[in-house]
């Protein structure tokens, strides 16, 4: 329920405060006064966009500020969802900057556009004479029988199922198509698959084989310089252990009278050590250096195909390759397991469509019963607004599954006797629309989760006793949600708990619009203004005050 809206720097106003009734508040004012700037404002704390020419003085920033009385479980598991402090007292804050950027705070949190689009949506449902038409559209006439009928929670679990129905749908769709493609390009795929796996790839194979064959391919140079290496450890004459035991028995002679000359000594004998060792080594590669042709053809050959293949793949190593081999595999395998996988999904979306069906055929039943009532119920409204022999029969019939159920539903209207009723778009006009858009509001409004609705001028094109009736409705729904009424009706005003005028005011300078809430005497003035324009006799105040006395 909001409880306040305060506006600063917003078109014409430059502040306004605005505090409603509980139950049924009304706007009046003369046309082009400035009423619907306050659902322009209300719109922007609810997420609505928009941009630096909301602003009445360009060099300061627009604010503006709604306070609601959030009760009910509904809003405090929203708020524990979002993150959000719940408060029952809830502050919406919206600013606009001079530069055109605008910030929003729920609580004084920021918070962004989305989220308090989505908060706004539960809090405040507006219409408007341009909303009227809506009231051809079939999800709106779909949405009417689902509040009559109960219908919501249903389905919500209805649309996860068609949506995952949805889904399962279009994996079929891609893997039938990845599966023709895999059928087309399978033997091609499948030579290039065995033709990976008979080499037998092996990560990091091509430094090895080419450090191999350079190894064999020049084996009797290796060998060669082999062979001189162990010469100098196995000369007879002189070798390398000769002359280094030589020095060693040179420098013990003199380690027994320094300590430098025996750790000398040590390091030599180290070393004569190390060269056994490496000696040892160089005669082991050695005996291993075979010169084998057909070895070396093999290696030779085992690189060039490798070498064939990368070229082929255009990769740069075997790594690459054996992700091409992985990749080609996994293509084959769409085609072997394939009709398998196909199989399966089209077992689960028969299961998932056959839940669906039997979902979507239970709120149809609700549907059809919500659609019998609100045939009987709409009648005698339709008498006391003018149409006497006003019909409407609403049209269900069965469609294929789609995110509204499996019903296509179309309101047929006729407010004249022997006129077959026709789809409201076609027949109505703007007035009989505005008082069939009433008594759905009033016949859905108690299953409304609404807590507050508004009404910007929806009474247009009708007039007296019709305006009183309208009057009367939309006060017995402010006893069930705040109501927040724009009219130019007196009859209509006349049953407001509160009464609002907004005025246009002018200076030399520039043009400012104001609210203000009319005390009783006011009151009386304006709707005698509204019912007689300037004409201010005691005839046309009397029946101000007569309007006024029939508003309980």
């Amino acid at each position: 329920m909001l409880r306040s809206l305060t506006i600063n720097n917003y078109i014409l106003i430059e502040n306004l405060e605005f505090i409603p009734d509980d139950k049924l508040t009304v706007i009046s004012g003369e046309t082009g006064t400035g009423k619907s700037m306050l659902l322009g404002a209300l719109g922007l704390v609810l997420g609505k966009r928009a941009d630096a020419k909301t602003l009445f003085d360009h060099d300061r920033k627009c604010t503006i500020e709604a306070i609601f009385d959030l009760p009910g479980k509904k809003f405090e598991v929203f708020f524990l969802e979002k993150d959000l402090d719940y408060d029952r007292e809830c502050i919406i804050r919206r600013e606009i900057l001079p530069s055109g950027k605008s910030r929003a705070f729920i609580n004084d949190t920021p918070v962004t556009l989305d989220l308090l689009k989505s908060l706004g949506q539960n809090l405040v449902d507006i219409h408007s004479q341009h909303d009227i038409l809506k009231i051809n559209e079939e999800d709106f006439q779909i949405g009417i029988l689902d509040i009559l009928s109960k219908n919501n929670e249903t389905l919500e679990t209805y649309r996860d199922g068609y949506y995952r129905l949805v889904e399962l749908k279009s994996k079929l769709k891609r893997l039938k198509e990845e599966l023709s493609r895999a059928e087309s390009e399978y033997d091609y795929n499948k030579f290039q698959l065995d033709e990976l796996r008979s080499l037998e790839v092996r990560s990091g194979e091509e430094d090895e084989l080419e450090n191999s064959l350079k190894k064999a391919e020049n084996i009797e140079s290796v060998k060669n310089s082999l062979s001189r290496a162990i010469q100098f450890f196995q000369n007879p004459e002189v070798s390398i252990y000769d002359l280094l035991y030589e020095l060693k028995s040179s420098i013990e002679v003199s380690s027994e009278y320094s300590q430098n000359f025996k750790n000398i000594s040590e390091r030599l004998n180290s070393i004569l050590i190390e060269l056994k060792d490496i000696e040892g080594s160089l005669e082991g590669e050695n005996e291993n250096l075979e010169t084998d042709p057909q070895k070396l053809h093999e290696l030779r050959e085992r690189f060039d195909e490798l070498q064939r293949l990368m070229k082929k793949h255009k990769v740069d190593n075997s790594d690459q390759l054996l992700q091409i081999e992985s990749l080609l595999a996994e293509k084959a395998g769409i085609r072997e397991t394939g009709d398998e996988e196909i199989l399966e999904l089209e077992k689960r979306i028969q299961e998932q469509e056959n839940d669906c069906i039997e979902i979507a055929s239970a709120i149809s039943q609700g549907r059809k019963e919500a659609a019998r009532g609100l045939e009987v119920d709409l009648k005698p409204f339709l008498a006391a607004l003018g149409m006497p022999s006003g019909v409407l029969v609403v049209n269900i019939q069965a469609v294929e599954l789609n995110p509204y159920g499996a019903d296509s539903i179309t309101f047929l209207f006729s407010a004249n006797k022997g006129q077959e009723p026709q789809p409201v778009k076609e027949i109505a006009s703007g007035g009989e629309m505005s008082r069939l858009m009433l008594v759905f509001k009033y016949l859905v409004g108690g299953k409304s989760q609404f807590p507050t609705m508004i009404f910007d001028e929806i009474d247009v094109g009708v007039s007296g006793e019709i305006a009183l009736q309208m009057g009367k409705m939309i006060s017995e729904i402010s006893n069930r949600h705040q109501i927040i009424c724009i009219t130019h009706l007196p009859q209509v005003a006349a049953k407001g708990e509160k009464h609002f005028k907004v005025l246009k005011q002018e200076d030399e300078i520039r043009t400012i619009t104001s609210i203000l809430e009319l005390p009783e005497m006011d009151r009386i003035e304006e709707i005698a203004e509204m019912i007689g324009g300037k004409d201010r006799s005691d005839h046309i105040l009397n029946s101000a005050k007569e309007l006024l006395n029939k508003k309980s």
